[in-house]
C-alpha cells in the first residue's frame, strides 16, 4: 500500500531525530516518572528495547 513505512528501517538513520520526534512534554514526562520511581521503588526491573535511555536512566539513578 502507498504511503506506508518500509517494513524494514536502520535505527542509524533516524537516531539523531528519535528523542525529538518521540517525546513527551517535559511535565508530563516528570509525571511519569515520578510515578514509576514511587510504583517501583527498590524492586527490580528488565526494560526490553530501552532505545535511547530516556526513561531508564533516570530510574535507575532514582
Amino acid at each position: 500500500m502507498p504511503g506506508m513505512l518500509p517494513g524494514h528501517l536502520s535505527f542509524d538513520r533516524v537516531a539523531t531525530i528519535y528523542d525529538e520526534t518521540r517525546s513527551l512534554p517535559p511535565r508530563a514526562m516528570a509525571r511519569v516518572l515520578a510515578v514509576l520511581v514511587d510504583e517501583l521503588h527498590r524492586k527490580r526491573v528488565l526494560e526490553i528495547g530501552v532505545g535511547t535511555g530516556r526513561y531508564a536512566v533516570p530510574l535507575q539513578k532514582s
